[in-house]
Formats: structure tokens, C-alpha cells, sequence
């Protein structure tokens, strides 16, 4: 009876380790990754402010951006040189003061999100996440506007080159200030996002990451279509990767001693787009992580078959470079090992 208290008890706190692990797996996947690769790229010493001010110190607003762009075309007469242009650009200015977004700095009108820190974790911060009125129902539509905007400002014959004409360079270039800022922005953001998109392939495709057995590599081509698993519309790698194989390297005890056993695993990989940590602490912050199911033969030893004997059945954990498993039977038995291929392209 003392046996098998003992041994129940073991697998208790086994099973809560693994429960555990796998709350902290769903954890990494519900996180916002978009919010910590803005935090990275706000960390890496790349200006994203604009050389613009409001006179205030401030950044320009789209409030801002719509009152120069009208002062503009009052102080330069542009309705006598383009009646056409003008009255688009009057048009559509009207537009954009109608939609409710004149409060927006031009960087949250170019797209940069506002930092995620605790405050707004806790949701201490939920007004900063308002979405304008404009923004909440025709974002197409706004686009469409400061689209329109730009045109009748850049065109050849347009606000820009009218401007140049009649109140001269430095003037025109302090009234346009704003879209410059705006054009900054965009590039910016544009900049950044194709940057962080190839950081990502490098995570899942590049040095360091996971190898595929000839298994897995079919599997993943042929999951591509499935949502997570393959680049989506915009071409962004999905995070998740098929993890189907054999491992003839896991490290156990048995009667004391060290030995090895071997186990079929399947289960499902995710990789981490947060910004790593340097040195050992990669293993706080891992390049990837996966679980899922394992079988084993009734016997330790290196490269037993899992289906001979009563096969024992259980789960792993790889975190990283590490991988813990937990294997079931009549004496229950955890598991570590490094993930290697013993031979490459197949286990």
C-alpha cells in the first residue's frame, strides 16, 4: 500500500507539472506578438518620431494635417490655379474632419499601435485603445480619403508644386510639414513591418530552428493551407509547425541508474516571435515550444520499437533545446533530453 501511495503521489505532481506547462504553452500562443515586436523595434535604437512639431512640442495630429492643408490652399489662392484639385482637396479634407479622428497623432493614422505595457495588461489604459468612430466603421473609407489627400497635394500641377510657385520654398515646406511627417511615418512603419516579417522566417526557417525529419517536412508542406501553419494573405509565416517523429535519446532512471528509452512522439510546435533574451536566459524566452502525445515500448533501451510489449503511453514538453517527457505503465517515468538528430532528416 506504501508503494503504491507513493507512486500515486509521483504521478500527481507529475500530472501538474505537465498541466502547468501546458497553461504556460496556451499562454505564449494568446500573446501579442505584433505589441512585442513594436516593443523590439522601439528598443533597437530606430527613431520612430517624425522631425515635425505643432509649435507645442508636440506631435501633429490629423487635426493638424487637415488646418495646414487648408491654410495652405487659402494662403496660396490654389482654387484660381486648380479649381479641380482644389475643390477635391476641400472635398475630401471636409471628409476626414467628419470622421471623427482629429485627435489621432499621424503616427496612429499611419498604423504604429500604442505600446503594450502593464497598465495595459491590467487594462488600465483602455481609452488609449479607443478606436475613432471613423476607424470602427469605415476603415477602407479613410484610407481612401488620405489617399485622395496625398494625391491632390503631390501631383504634378498640384498643392505642393502651387505652393513653391507662390509663397516660396521654406514657406511651402513649413505649411507641408505635416505630410512630410506623414510620409515619414509610412515609410517607417512600412520599413519596420517588412523587417520584423523577415526576423520571423529567420526565427522558423533560419539558423537554429527546429530540424524536420523527411516526416515532418511532407507534413508541413502539406498543412500550408491550414490557417497558423502556412504565410497567411500578407505573406506573415504562420507560427505553428507539425512535430511527428522519433526520439531514441531521452534520458531516464531505472533501478537507480541512467539509461536511455525511446518513443514515438506527435504534437504540434509553436514558435515564439517575442523578442529573445541573450545568453542562458534563452531558455526563459525559447525560439520555440511544443507538446504533444508519446508511445514507448514496455522496455527502456535505445531504438525499441514503441509498439512492443504493453506500449506505455504519455506526454511532452520541449522548451527550447530541452525536451521533458512523461511516460505511463506500471511504473510511471519522467524523461529529458536534448532535441537532436542522431541522423539528419530522420531522428
Amino acid at each position: 500500500m506504501r508503494t503504491a501511495h507513493i507512486v500515486n503521489g509521483r504521478i500527481q505532481r507529475i500530472a501538474t507539472a505537465f498541466v502547468l506547462a501546458l497553461l504556460a504553452f496556451v499562454a505564449t500562443i494568446g500573446s501579442t506578438s505584433r505589441a512585442s515586436a513594436a516593443d523590439s523595434n522601439g528598443s533597437n535604437g530606430t527613431s520612430t518620431s517624425g522631425s515635425g512639431t505643432n509649435g507645442h512640442g508636440d506631435e501633429y495630429t490629423v487635426a493638424d494635417l487637415t488646418g495646414t492643408l487648408a491654410t495652405a490652399a487659402l494662403e496660396s489662392d490654389f482654387a484660381s490655379a486648380n479649381p479641380t484639385l482644389s475643390d477635391t482637396l476641400a472635398f475630401y479634407l471636409r471628409r476626414l474632419d467628419e470622421g471623427g479622428v482629429g485627435d489621432l497623432t499621424l503616427k496612429q493614422l499611419a498604423g504604429e499601435v500604442q505600446a503594450v505595457d502593464w497598465r495595459s495588461r491590467l487594462r488600465w489604459r483602455q481609452d488609449d485603445y479607443r478606436a475613432p468612430f471613423a476607424l470602427r466603421t469605415e476603415p477602407a473609407a479613410l484610407e481612401d480619403v488620405v489617399r485622395k489627400i496625398l494625391l491632390t497635394v503631390n501631383l504634378p500641377g498640384g498643392l505642393d508644386d502651387h505652393l513653391v510657385d507662390t509663397v516660396g520654398p521654406e514657406r511651402a515646406a513649413e505649411l507641408l510639414d505635416p505630410v512630410v511627417q506623414y510620409h515619414e511615418e509610412l515609410l517607417h512603419l512600412s520599413l519596420a513591418e517588412s523587417l520584423e516579417k523577415l526576423r520571423r522566417y529567420q526565427i522558423k526557417y533560419g539558423p537554429g530552428s527546429a530540424r524536420l525529419n523527411v516526416a515532418e517536412t511532407f507534413l508541413s508542406y502539406g498543412s500550408q493551407w491550414i490557417p497558423g501553419f502556412g504565410p497567411n494573405q500578407n505573406g506573415w509565416p504562420g507560427p505553428f509547425e507539425w512535430v511527428l517523429g522519433y526520439n531514441s535519446t531521452l534520458v531516464t532512471t531505472q533501478d537507480e541508474e541512467l539509461t536511455l528509452t525511446s518513443a514515438a512522439q506527435i504534437g504540434i510546435r509553436r514558435y515564439v516571435w517575442s523578442p529573445r533574451w541573450p545568453g542562458i536566459t534563452n531558455l526563459i524566452r525559447p525560439r520555440s515550444i511544443a507538446v504533444g502525445g508519446l508511445v514507448a515500448g514496455e522496455k527502456n533501451g535505445p531504438f525499441i520499437w514503441p509498439g512492443r510489449g504493453d506500449s506505455r503511453y504519455g506526454g511532452f514538453l520541449v522548451w527550447g533545446p530541452i525536451q521533458f517527457a512523461y511516460l505511463g505503465g506500471d511504473d510511471p517515468t519522467v524523461a529529458i533530453a536534448h532535441t537532436i538528430q542522431l541522423i539528419p532528416g530522420l531522428f
